[in-house]
């Protein structure tokens, strides 16, 4: 809906706003207005809330919580099935293949880069070939297939005839390639909500609110974010699995646990909304390009209207089609500089692992300390969706999201510098300082140096706090209806770029040079994030 900004008698201090309010039966015994004609209201008199989330809404946030659950479950288990050699005795730090920390740092780095890439050709499908759903369907069988190599690889009978590596490196790559689903299955959220324009209600207290879509937007991704969190709550089960049976197990259930999702989700289709983008939005996207590049490196002059009519008969897009593409770049823009931010958040399921690992985990896991950060952000997405951001919009005070990307950049350069000064006590601690887990051995187990591994606790809440506050729903409420599932795609991209940059760091992530390599990415994301404040702050389209 447009909104019109008259003014009364030129006076600037008194702005109204004109609505048009819109036909609304009554539902669930809430009265809703049904006006005649136009009315003209105080926008600072009604309160804005959000809508009631759709049913379909909530089917995809399950099935994300499905793919979460299996992907967090069989992935964070990577580092030490790649790291460590099988343990001696049953309940010791579990393992399989014994390749090293650097190693299993640059394969689960890579994993981390490849996964989050691949939703890029997903989205290139979806877009061009088949429906979004079908899309899901297609890459949910090569994720579940990716698992079903990983479980039959990670036997003791595979591990012993020296077929594990090779199986790890194939499951690996197709595990991570059917996990393309996921920004077709996060536009498929948004989706279900397809109101765009606000309207005014009456409550059963009599008050009026205006329900904004924007709102109803942001609670549908806060529902999400935290659906999400508890999904990645799975290696609670898998590491423990690890630990006192074997891998083998931990992959095959998580394959079992997806494969009974996809069954469900496929049942759930009937009350989906799709919207159909008519395709071709990469390939149009990459002519109009070329052809701003060919008139003067303005995307304007790419418009069909600018072009003279005899050069009309190649041209497959429209104007409209130019402006959406305008847009989807401005976004992408914002969302080339969290790359750096992500290839912090990617030490929690590598170096993070290892540094537990030379920590005493008593009978936990040491891959087990991430949960952490999940539950933290159980406790915070609630709090921040229905009692923080409300307060702050009472008090007009609700920050942008370019402010609170550049709080996310701000907090996990913390929890890089707290993690470089942690290992920088572990190596002060006995019995092996510098080079924790060294041939000092007691009954035939290496021990960890004496320091408890529940320091690592303030580095998980500490990121925690900066995914709650970083804007989740940014890419797709900026993004066109034709290109959502492109610029999500985009959006998880960066932390594909993210694990790229992290290989740079790979040569560092062996003993004693772990603290300069966290204190590196610190100071590199801290860095960032400054630029970022200065590139962005003020510029109103990206706030």
């Amino acid at each position: 809906m447009n909104i019109n900004i008259p003014y009364k008698g030129g006076d600037d201090n008194h702005k109204q706003e004109e609505y048009e309010l819109e036909s609304i039966a009554t539902r669930d015994n809430v009265e809703y207005q049904h006006p005649t004609e136009i009315e003209e209201i105080e926008l600072k008199s009604l309160r804005r809330v959000s809508d009631r989330i759709p049913a379909a809404a909530w089917y995809n946030i399950a099935f994300a919580f499905i793919e979460a659950f299996a992907y967090s479950g069989s992935t964070f288990i990577f580092q030490n099935y790649i790291q460590f050699p099988p343990p001696k005795h049953p309940g010791d730090q579990p393992g399989a293949l014994g390749k090293g920390q650097q190693t299993a740092t640059a394969w689960s780095t890579f994993f981390q880069f490849w996964s989050w890439g691949t939703p890029v050709i997903a989205a290139i499908i979806a877009d061009r070939y088949l429906s979004k759903f079908h899309t899901i369907i297609l890459f949910s069988f090569i994720f579940v297939s990716g698992l079903l190599i990983l479980t039959v690889t990670s036997t003791p009978a595979a591990i012993k005839a020296g077929v594990a590596y090779p199986g790890l490196i194939a499951g690996i790559i197709v595990t991570g390639l059917g996990d393309g689903l996921q920004s077709i299955s996060l536009v498929m959220v948004g989706e279900q909500y397809p109101r765009k324009e606000n309207f005014i209600r009456t409550l059963r207290t009599g008050e009026r609110v205006i329900v904004d879509p924007k709102l109803t937007l942001s609670s549908i991704y806060h529902y999400l974010y935290l659906t999400l969190a508890i999904g990645y709550l799975a290696p609670t089960i898998t590491t423990n699995i690890e630990k006192y049976h074997s891998f083998w197990l931990a992959f095959l259930i998580m394959a079992l646990i997806f494969s009974i999702g996809v069954v469900l989700y496929s049942w759930s289709r009937r009350w989906f909304i799709e919207t159909k983008t008519g395709g071709l939005q990469l390939w149009k996207s990459v002519l109009v390009i070329r052809m701003a590049i060919a008139r003067g490196f303005n995307l304007e002059n790419a418009k069909p209207s600018k072009i003279p009519e005899p050069h009309h008969s190649n041209i497959i897009w429209d104007d409209k089609f130019v402006e959406e593409l305008r847009t989807t770049i401005h976004a992408s823009k914002v969302l080339l500089f969290p790359s750096i931010y992500w290839m912090c958040y990617g030490q929690m399921s590598s170096n993070l692992v290892s540094q537990a690992a030379t920590m005493e985990t008593g009978i936990f896991p040491n891959d087990m300390m991430s949960q952490v950060d999940y539950i933290t952000l159980i406790i915070l997405i609630p709090f921040m969706d229905k009692v923080f951001y409300p307060m702050l919009r009472r008090r007009h005070m609700e920050p942008s999201p370019i402010t609170r990307i550049f709080i996310g950049f701000m907090l996990i350069t913390v929890a890089m510098s707290f993690a470089a000064i942690l290992q920088h006590l572990i190596y002060l601690k006995p019995p092996c300082y510098q080079f924790p887990r060294c041939n000092v051995e007691s009954g035939g187990s290496k021990v960890p140096n004496y320091i408890s591994v529940w320091w690592q606790a303030p580095i998980y809440v500490i990121v925690a706090f900066s995914e709650a506050i970083t804007s989740l729903d940014y890419a797709y409420s900026k993004s066109p209806p034709s290109m959502k599932s492109l610029v999500m795609a985009i959006n998880l991209l960066t932390s594909s770029i993210g694990s790229a940059l992290a290989l740079a760091f790979v040569p560092l992530a062996r003993d004693p040079l772990l603290p300069y390599m966290f204190s590196g990415m610190a100071i590199v994301s801290f860095v960032t994030g400054c630029l970022f404040l200065i590139c962005y702050s003020g510029k109103k389209q990206y706030n």
